[in-house]
């Protein structure tokens, strides 16, 4: 990773705002892989409600003053498993920023937040099947594809 890139936990309200605006950012680069995604709205409050939140977590990553991508993670509650769950449920970097190690920085961060939480646990992502930047991107970090989510227009 570049040695100007800081991953720091995000915990005030101005953070949340700028993972806000990096989340729509996301949206609209997730409509790549699925034109049914409308425009999303800057959900004001989406992030600041993780704030202090000991079952979440939000980490941005700061490039020379400049947010240049962030995760957010929470704990899964799994009634029907015997394995704890952390879900990654966002990870976006600029596209400038990508292939610098920051993704694999954030979701390494993730995982210091879910050995610290659980002794064993498995981390879960989403991610479009035609999105294979990230597919293999995830699969250099030992995540291993379990299923396929079907859809069908009518």
């Amino acid at each position: 990773m570049k040695k100007d890139i800081l991953i720091k936990k995000v915990d005030t309200i101005e953070e949340c705002k700028i993972c806000n605006n990096l989340f729509a950012e996301l949206i609209e680069f997730e409509r790549n892989f699925d034109d049914t995604i409308v425009t999303c709205p800057k959900i004001e409050d989406y992030y600041e409600r993780t704030l202090g939140r000991e079952d979440s977590v939000l980490f941005l990553a700061i490039s020379k003053g400049v947010a240049v991508g962030y995760v957010m993670a929470y704990i899964q509650n799994q009634k029907r498993s015997t394995e704890n769950f952390v879900t990654i449920m966002n990870l976006y970097i600029n596209p400038e920023y990508r292939k610098n190690g920051i993704g694999r920085s954030l979701i390494e961060h993730v995982e210091i937040f879910a050995k610290e939480k659980f002794s064993t646990c498995v981390i879960e992502i989403d991610c479009f099947i035609n999105n294979k930047a990230a597919i293999e991107f995830y699969t250099k970090l030992d995540f291993k594809d379990i299923r396929v989510k079907m859809r069908k227009k009518i």
